[in-house]
């Protein structure tokens, strides 16, 4: 009795740990399967063969519209005339960033919405490779002394203009009508400091040709640094020599911030979201290993206890396979208890998670029954050696110990 005892009150703790356990791995699959959703997504452009370089424009040198572009131009002039470049361009944010946040209004609509904004060198679409899915891109034509215009994507088209035609209609942007030329494909993007958009997303944006940006909108550098953008055929280390040295023999007093290429980019705008997931990953980890620890040291106790009345049954003529079935049921029993108390727990518990969840629903179907298998998989791994006990036992030499 007390025996019977002593195994109901270790089931009892085996199961409660299984039952604690069983949440925080579903929430550890839930982390790690948002990770790689959103690492999975896809980005719009080609990021291959793309180096990407940022500088301080925090310079009295640099303080008007005509200045920056002035800049812009030489260095992307002395690129396209450099070996093994292909494309180059300059614009105030890149892919996987946060962009600028704008208001605009409508055609006959006096309500401001908001969009990320974002200036580009004519280049810019063709170094990144985004597809033009209407009109044109920007051109030099589109100079200061031209009719202002802008460049939509998708996301944009379908958040404000839903079906209805795109192309030559005007916004009024900062205050100036800006007439639409053409629609491109979207990017990914960091999580917008509007809107309901995940850490990176397909967010709506307005692009205007870097030359027809005004001299108040230069303060916008002290919170965004300009990037260049360079394709090329080049290794990186010769890219980066390569935009070095251009850049220097056009000012040699610009101050070099950091290069850094598109995957950089990537794992920079999902830091937070892999450091959680490899954080709980780990706690999971070792929770995990303790719960094996308990399962075996419940069953091998089980066996124990009971190893007189496995050689009796034995010697009475029950199989093997039928002895490790009935020493290893009652700890199944426990364990799968834990398991189903666990995880009606978790699809309560795992909805605190859902801000942090993208792409996967918190109840997810799929990452619970895999907890559930992994669980019942290092069960039956922590069984197999105190089953190989109950399978070498020799009856008649049990019973002669007893």
């Amino acid at each position: 009795v007390a025996g019977k005892k002593r195994f109901v009150s270790l089931g009892m703790l085996v199961g409660g740990q299984v039952a604690l356990t069983v949440p925080l791995l579903i929430g550890a699959g839930l982390l790690l399967r948002t990770f790689l959703y959103l690492w999975n997504l896809n980005p719009g452009f080609d990021a291959s063969h793309v180096l990407t370089a940022r500088f301080s424009m925090l310079d009295a040198r640099y303080a008007t519209s005509k200045q920056m572009n002035q800049l812009y131009r030489k260095t992307l002039d002395r690129l396209h005339a450099t070996p093994g470049i292909e494309s180059a361009a300059v614009s105030l944010s890149l892919p996987y960033e946060r962009g600028l946040n704008n208001g605009f209004k409508l055609p006959g609509d006096d309500s401001f919405r908001v969009t990320n904004m974002n200036y580009v060198t004519p280049e810019y679409f063709a170094a990144l490779r985004i597809p033009l899915r209407e009109g044109r891109q920007f051109e030099d034509a589109d100079s200061a002394n031209s009719a202002p215009v802008a460049i939509v994507n998708q996301a944009f088209v379908s958040r404000y203009f839903k079906s209805r035609e795109v192309l030559g209609r005007a916004l009024n942007l900062d205050g100036k009508k800006v007439r639409l030329i053409g629609v491109v494909g979207n990017i990914l993007e960091k999580r917008a400091g509007w809107g309901n958009f995940g850490p990176i997303a397909e967010v709506p944006t307005i692009y205007i040709p870097a030359a027809q940006t005004t001299d108040e909108m230069m303060m916008v550098h002290v919170w965004f640094s300009p990037s260049w953008i360079v394709r090329g055929s080049l290794a990186e280390a010769q890219m980066i020599r390569a935009i070095g040295d251009v850049t220097r023999s056009v000012d040699p007093l610009l101050p070099m911030a950091e290069f850094r290429s598109i995957g950089d980019l990537k794992m920079a705008s999902l830091h937070m979201q892999r450091f959680m997931a490899a954080l709980v990953d780990a706690l999971a980890g070792l929770a995990g290993l303790l719960t094996a620890l308990g399962i075996y040291g419940l069953i091998a106790n089980l066996v124990t206890e009971r190893t007189k009345e496995l050689g009796i049954r034995m010697a009475l003529g029950s199989s093997r396979g039928e002895a490790v079935w009935i020493a290893l049921r009652p700890a199944l029993l426990w364990v799968v208890t834990g398991i189903a108390a666990g995880s009606a727990a978790a699809v309560g518990l795992e909805r605190l998670l859902k801000s942090f969840l993208w792409g996967i629903a918190p109840a997810d179907a799929i990452t619970i029954s895999g907890v559930a298998a992994g669980l019942l998989l290092v069960t039956m791994l922590a069984s197999w050696i105190p089953a190989a006990r109950i399978v070498r036992l020799n009856p008649a030499e049990t019973l002669r110990s007893e």
